[in-house]
Order: C-alpha cells, then structure tokens, then sequence
C-alpha cells in the first residue's frame, strides 16, 4: 500500500474510532479487530499511524474475518472496529436477526484475487 493511500486508511480509521467513542480520555486505546490478511498492513502501517496522528493506543487482533464475526457473536472477541476482508461477512452482523452487531459499514476497499501455478 502507497504511504498517501496509508494516510488515508490512517484517516478513516480516526474518524470511525471518534463515531465509536472510543479513544480520547474514556478509553485511551483503540481495539481494532481485523481480516488476517491485513495483518502485516494493519500492524506495520495503519496501527502505527493511527497511535502517531492521534496520540491515543492501538491493540490489533488479526483472525479470519468469519472467525472474528462469530466470536463477536459469541461475546468472545469485542473491538472498537472490525475490517473485515469481505462485506459478506460484516452482513453476518447486521439486523435483528444476526444480535445487530453492526449498524453501518463502509467499503473502502477491492482487490483482485490472482492464482498463479507453475509446475
């Protein structure tokens, strides 16, 4: 990830933990859940720059988006925010019906998935 487009993954992120609430004096440290696949981005980059840009802690915790969905559920795992790989599995967590989890998200974000074989 470019560092301009880090920046602003750095932004976002301060500006849903503030719409939490989290951070600030109440709560000195974010806890942000998220996609295993994001795990080098979010403990190298976004984590980081988030502690730098605002002063506050950050505390990551990196699992299979579907696995940190259901221990959500299951009252196991609670986060200040959740980035998950895929919104499929943020609709898991939205509505009545899923405990009503999540009340919005935003997708910020695509890639490709590319597999590659040589013998």
């Amino acid at each position: 990830m470019t560092r301009p487009v880090a920046g602003i993954v750095v932004a976002i992120l301060g500006f849903v933990i503030a719409l939490a609430g989290c951070g600030g004096h109440d709560r000195p440290t974010a806890h942000v859940l998220y996609a295993g696949s994001l795990v080098n981005l979010m403990e190298r980059q976004i984590g980081p720059g988030f502690a730098h840009a605002s002063g506050d802690g950050y505390q990551g915790y990196g699992a299979a988006s579907r696995a940190i969905a259901n221990a959500i559920k299951a009252d196991v795992k609670t986060g200040d925010v959740f980035v998950a790989a895929s919104p499929s599995v943020n609709d898991t967590l939205t509505g009545r019906a899923n405990g009503t989890w999540v009340r919005w998200y935003a997708s910020f974000g695509t890639a490709p998935l590319v597999l590659a074989y040589s013998p």
